[in-house]
């Protein structure tokens, strides 16, 4: 066990850090330039490009600082919401628990947090709902967070060490924004009790968060191997998982891609880790080189028809087709919508918030 093991009371509000809904490749920005440990200010939100020497030098110092941490740290930047909250049920006559904490791990042992209840009287209180701020901002020691493997997000299990149990309506966490877990269902329950012969005392939630993930797809979509994967890395930040210290977009599509059976879909050499990485040019010339990449006018012609999975090229990003939207226009129209599942969005993997049209396309690596 740690020496140090974080420990969080309630809160009735989250920290939040802001970032750009895209850190362009011509940035090289890495996320953790919008983290805690780098922001001067909460107003500092963005990092425009340099129009001068000063700005540049500036952009540089943050790119420099940004990567040394993104190499020193296990995890990736602490951005968006991230907490937990759990409502302790009432229809129960043990239902509260004076337990002092409950302890929620990460992955294994290693890391894990303790999350403490009211200050007094009956700690789990039945009925309420109690709120654990996970930010940088609010654990000490400082940016915890952002030391945790972004694996191990992946399987989270909440404990509880005394033996008076508390019976739990609600678990929400959340992580960078995405919901990771939501769970029990309406109307459901579940104990959380360590007392000595209870099955309960630890609740894994794995499960739940793999099922969360992949409720974010169509079902008809799950099959198509690179969506699956990148589903599975909703709400993760840390770019060097999949290859570089810079903008990851490139590097997240192309990772998604390798595991889907394109195997020699470009890389980031290792000898080249920090650096600023493949680029959405480098796919465009992938796809080429394969007979498959398509321009925008193959798609205002009706010459191709987006197909899930497909790798998307825009101005200075990357990203993978999921769906078109039901927005009444037609497919080869320059303004028909569509969603896309990115990396790098807002420092973090998700499904786009900003729904995109096919007017910004500059380029398709067809996946069929």
């Amino acid at each position: 066990m740690p020496s140090k093991v974080p420990d969080l009371h309630p809160v009735s509000r989250v920290n939040n850090v802001h970032v750009p809904l895209v850190l362009g490749e011509s940035t090289h920005l890495q996320g953790f330039a919008f983290s805690r440990g780098l922001l001067k200010t909460r107003a500092r939100i963005k990092y425009p490009l340099p129009k001068n020497r000063t700005e540049r030098r500036k952009l540089n110092e943050a790119v420099k600082k940004a990567r040394r941490l993104a190499m020193s740290n296990d995890g990736g930047p602490g951005v968006g919401r991230n907490y937990v909250v759990i409502k302790i049920s009432k229809e129960h006559e043990n239902a509260g628990s004076r337990a002092e904490h409950i302890v929620l791990y990460f992955g294994s042992n290693k890391k894990y947090l303790r999350l403490w209840g009211r200050s007094s009287g009956m700690r789990f209180p039945p009925g309420r709902t109690l709120k654990w701020d996970l930010s940088p901002g609010a654990t000490s020691p400082a940016n915890w967070i952002e030391t945790v493997p972004t694996d191990a997000w992946d399987n989270l299990v909440l404990a509880n060490p005394a033996g008076d149990g508390m019976l739990i309506e609600n678990i929400k966490i959340v992580h960078s924004d995405f919901v990771l877990v939501d769970w029990p269902a309406k109307g459901k329950v579940i104990w959380l009790d360590g007392s000595l012969g209870e099955r309960y005392g630890m609740i894994g939630l794995a499960d739940q968060i793999l099922e969360n993930k992949m409720a974010t797809l169509p079902t008809g979509v799950r099959r198509i191997a690179q969506l699956h994967w990148a589903a599975t890395e909703l709400g993760k930040t840390d770019g060097t998982k999949y290859g570089c210290t810079g903008a990851w977009c490139s590097e997240f599509a192309s990772w998604c891609l390798r595991k889907s059976g394109f195997w020699d879909a470009p890389r980031v050499p290792p000898e080249d880790f920090d650096s600023h990485g493949i680029g959405s040019g480098t796919l465009r010339d992938y796809f080429d080189g394969l007979g498959r990449n398509k321009v925008r006018s193959d798609l205002t012609t009706g010459a191709y028809r987006l197909t899930q999975g497909d790798y998307l090229r825009f101005d200075n990003h990357s990203a993978l087709f999921v769906r078109y939207e039901d927005d009444g226009r037609n497919e080869t129209s320059p303004s028909k919508r569509f969603v896309t599942i990115d990396g790098n969005i807002g420092a973090r993997v998700c499904i786009n918030p900003n729904t995109r049209e096919i007017g910004e396309i500059l380029n398709v690596g067809s996946t069929i």
